[in-house]
């Protein structure tokens, strides 16, 4: 095997190690929550020691940072994969079914709150947030403009468009705690009437 080979290899395993433990993270955040789980918990989730861990993430709060900013490459990523479609709007339209589970899974709305929480208490959670926020939103703004032209020459237009569809998925974690039993063909049915309007609706003169 030559050097260049062995460091891929290396680098592969690297990745699969660092998703194990983010995996494992997630799944002992949402089941006790960020502050009450342990790295010790974490790591017999993972089914690695602790030190192992460490290798990769120095504390709790880099675990966070990581889960943050995969989740916002993640849906960047399928913004970017929705403009290679020929229809995008149909395309952005049949990706809110997704948006809608994966917003209303509750143990995952929760810790979406409470990493929401510690980010008015700590900078660095902030900074991270709002980083990769601002990666996910700007994929966003890109095909706002693309489905409807009339609203790429308003850059203002295209911001508030795109952060309004953002804040009806982000506001899906807040309803799913406050009523779990909603319909959600209805919520969905709702989702989509009302991005198929921001997105067709002319900018205001």
């Amino acid at each position: 095997m030559s050097r260049e080979t062995e460091k891929e290899a290396a680098a592969h395993r690297n990745e699969r190690r660092r998703l194990q433990i983010l995996d494992a993270a997630t799944e002992c955040f949402r089941r006790r929550g960020f502050h009450a789980a342990s790295m010790a918990e974490i790591s017999k989730s993972a089914g690695m020691s602790v030190g192992h861990i460490y290798h990769y993430f120095e504390n709790k709060e880099a675990i966070i940072a990581a889960l943050v900013e995969s989740k916002a490459r993640e849906l960047a990523d399928k913004m970017d994969a929705m403009r290679q479609e020929q229809d995008l709007l149909t395309a952005m339209i049949d990706k809110v079914d997704e948006g809608l589970a994966k917003n209303s899974d509750q143990a995952l709305a929760a810790l979406k709150i409470e990493v929401l929480a510690e980010a008015t208490r700590n900078a660095r959670t902030l900074d991270t947030l709002r980083a990769s926020d601002r990666l996910a939103l700007d994929k966003m703004r890109e095909n706002v403009a693309a489905v409807n032209p009339a609203l790429g020459a308003s850059p203002k237009t295209v911001d508030g468009r795109a952060n309004v569809v953002a804040a009806l998925f982000d506001g899906i974690a807040i309803r799913t705690l406050l009523n779990p039993d909603f319909d959600r063909e209805a919520v969905l049915d709702a989702l989509r009437l009302a991005i198929r309007s921001l997105l067709h609706a002319a900018p205001t003169p």
